[in-house]
């Protein structure tokens, strides 16, 4: 079987795609890691709202970036190719119902340069000689890295929208990657693009961070996209199960799960 078949298999029961239900999303502190005795400063709330608004502005939009990405030439990736991709445009509208919820709870951020930006990503996507490719940089360069940030400065409810939406976008981005790179299109990324949607992501402000800055998390940017990897990355958004003072109850717990070494 053939990488991409495995792809789609993973995510297949009795033959069908499956796919996750968006849940409706607790109101809870923004702190750090998910801990509740560690409470953000006002631009973690910011920054969250800036996630979310990128989430209900482009999420969809990857979708049909792919879906018009199957109307160009695509690469020989054996049957299940095209019922892969499809599969994974039909994922956007189950992350944009994710950030509906967290719409609802902890509110959105937009302003004339985030439309400028959205205009921008389809006009990169238009040009392009097939617009799968926009869809695998965008998520790469920008989604892994704003996922990543909801697990830093968010809580344990926008913790769990964001690993649901990143095991989605792992398999997104194995498939677009090796699409792009079998047409020869991933080595042009447009960076400058890029940098300008993180940036507005970071114009709130970045939290008060130790080790944080905008410089290393545009080079972590850049270690996706080139790398598919990011060590960095990763020991900044991993964190392992927090363990609870007897005298504070269930609410203060990081998450239900353990996501490796402590930060």
């Amino acid at each position: 079987m053939n990488p991409i078949s495995e792809l789609y298999e993973s995510r297949c029961k009795d033959g069908k795609p499956t796919f996750w239900r968006p849940e409706a999303i607790p109101p809870q502190n923004i702190c750090y890691y998910s801990d509740n005795t560690r409470l953000s400063d006002h631009n973690g709330l910011d920054m969250v709202r800036r996630i979310i608004g990128i989430g209900l502005d482009m999420e969809v939009n990857v979708g049909r970036y792919v879906i018009s990405g199957l109307k160009k030439d695509l690469p020989d990736g054996g049957p299940h190719l095209t019922l892969l991709l499809r599969s994974n445009a039909a994922d956007e509208a189950r992350h944009e119902a994710g950030f509906k919820e967290a719409n609802k709870v902890y509110g959105r951020a937009t302003d004339r340069q985030l439309q400028q930006l959205v205009s921008a990503w389809s006009d990169e996507a238009n040009r392009a000689s097939n617009p799968i490719s926009v869809a695998g940089q965008l998520e790469v360069g920008v989604f892994l890295i704003t996922l990543g940030l909801m697990r830093i400065v968010g809580n344990s409810g926008i913790t769990r929208l964001a690993i649901k939406i990143a095991e989605d976008e792992y398999r997104h981005v194995q498939t677009n990657h090796a699409v792009s790179t079998a047409l020869g299109l991933w080595g042009k990324p447009n960076l400058d693009l890029i940098d300008s949607t993180l940036e507005w992501v970071f114009g709130a402000g970045l939290p008060e961070l130790p080790g944080i800055t905008f410089d290393k998390l545009r080079r972590y940017s850049r270690e996706l996209l080139w790398d598919l990897n990011s060590p960095g990355f990763d020991d900044l958004t991993w964190y392992s199960f927090h363990h609870l003072p007897f005298e504070l109850d269930n609410s203060y717990l990081y998450t239900e799960r353990d996501y490796g070494q402590a930060n």
